[in-house]
């Protein structure tokens, strides 16, 4: 049984759809500090001279407060302006049409970011055809260092391997995992933008 652990992030790159689907069980870890300009709020698209970063505006917080705390700042017309640019660079692609059904969300109202990113990835991952079971870190009581937090989540969801993305090896203390196997995405995907670039383009069978 294979379990994977990350941040949820605004429509991320097709890397994290692998990861989601190498695992029999995935879980949103958003009760951890927040940080500045990384891809929770944000990514990217493809223009036709340069790429364009598309940033979910949020309200001012204190330091230290967890992703799960994090508001949208709704008062900026952020969807307007983020659907538009999706119509203007991707409508004339192969399977836009057939996929713009993912940029619904725009129609919807979001308070907090975690939700807005969690519900954008599990319907793009069932798109995908990603049949990965789905956990929420808030739902476990944790205790201790980050690598003891993550042994704890797979041991209580019954996983015997844990896949962790490259920037794993940053934090993750190697020596912790004695019962439980310890592996590192090979990720296959070189391009960097959304997910979503790709699905418009190539369609879902993009793995």
């Amino acid at each position: 049984m294979k379990v994977a652990i990350l941040q949820s992030n605004y429509l991320p790159w097709a890397g994290v759809f692998e990861l989601i689907n190498s695992v029999d069980k995935f879980v949103f870890y958003d009760n951890v500090q927040f940080t500045k300009q990384d891809w929770r709020t944000r990514n990217i698209i493809k223009t036709d001279n340069e790429n364009l970063w598309l940033s979910v505006p949020i309200q001012r917080q204190k330091l230290k407060t967890n992703i799960i705390d994090i508001q949208i700042c709704n008062e900026v017309n952020w969807k307007k302006k983020h659907y538009k640019s999706f119509y203007q660079y991707y409508s004339k692609s192969k399977h836009f049409n057939q996929y713009r059904h993912l940029l619904d969300f725009y129609l919807l109202d979001w308070e907090y970011l975690y939700k807005l990113n969690r519900y954008t990835i599990e319907k793009i991952a069932r798109t995908l055809d990603i049949d990965t079971e789905f956990y929420y870190s808030e739902d476990f009581k944790l205790r201790g260092n980050p690598t003891e937090k993550i042994i704890q989540v797979v041991n209580k969801l019954g996983g015997d391997t844990y896949i962790s993305g490259k920037a794993g090896k940053n934090y993750i203390e190697e020596s912790l995992f004695t019962d439980i196997k310890l592996e590192y995405m090979e990720y296959k995907t070189k391009n960097n933008f959304t997910i979503l670039d790709n699905i418009f383009k190539n369609g879902i069978n993009i793995f």
